[in-house]
């Protein structure tokens, strides 16, 4: 992306420290956490679209070989099958692909190693997510596994614009935007004391300039 435009990966590392600080989560679940906070936001006042490698075989039916590497191999552990079924759920996104090939198998990634092309033993970790507001302006969502060049190949999807501005709905309303989502999954399931969950949350997404007055105050106040 152009460097004025307002992705800084640098904030992810951030929160996720922020987190790990306070002993609510491991690295790789505050990032997610950190994620879906991000793309909540976004969607609150715009629909989205996120594309790239995602790192995840989401389904059985999106690798090769899942049984072999379940829990075993990065990329397929029921942590980040459920981080990405959570970002799906939570931020309402949909895999554009599987969307529209629900029973087809196609890979976008390749082992260099063991001829893993040739022999078509790949996995799905490129995605096009868009918002639910989106779906209907989907077009040919493809995975252009001819393209050579690296171990992935590039996936791709048309947008209908037309389609698009008759169907942006407004934005769904989370309120003041401020940390409640990441709250609710930073307290289910945990065990620690939610008003330190709470700091770390606010913390967060005091980073990211997106507190509103009230929440910079519960900030202040959570720190004193």
């Amino acid at each position: 992306p152009k460097i004025n435009l307002d992705i800084v990966l640098l904030h992810y590392r951030l929160y996720a420290e922020l987190f790990i600080r306070a002993k609510a989560f491991t690295f790789s679940q505050a990032r997610d956490a950190a994620f879906l906070a991000y793309i909540q936001d976004l969607d609150a006042r715009k629909p989205v679209v996120v594309t790239g490698d995602l790192n995840v075989a989401h389904q059985a039916i999106d690798l090769a070989r899942p049984n072999a590497n379940y829990n075993k191999t990065p990329g397929y552990t029921q942590d980040e099958i459920d981080g990405m079924s959570t970002l799906l759920e939570r931020a309402q996104l949909r895999d554009t692909w599987r969307d529209a090939h629900p029973d087809e198998v196609g890979y976008s990634w390749w082992s260099y190693r063991g001829g893993a092309r040739e022999k078509n033993v790949g996995w799905r970790l490129d995605y096009v997510l868009v918002s639910e507001r989106l779906k209907t302006s989907v077009r040919k969502p493809t995975i252009h596994s001819t393209v050579f060049g690296s171990d992935h190949c590039p996936v791709s999807v048309e947008l209908d614009t037309d389609s698009s501005a008759k169907n942006n709905h407004p934005a769904v309303s989370y309120g003041c935007g401020c940390a409640s989502a990441v709250l609710d999954l930073l307290i289910q399931n945990r065990t620690h004391e939610e008003k330190h969950i709470r700091l770390a949350a606010l913390a967060f997404l005091a980073i990211s300039h997106t507190l509103c007055a009230q929440c910079t105050g519960d900030l202040n106040n959570d720190q004193t």
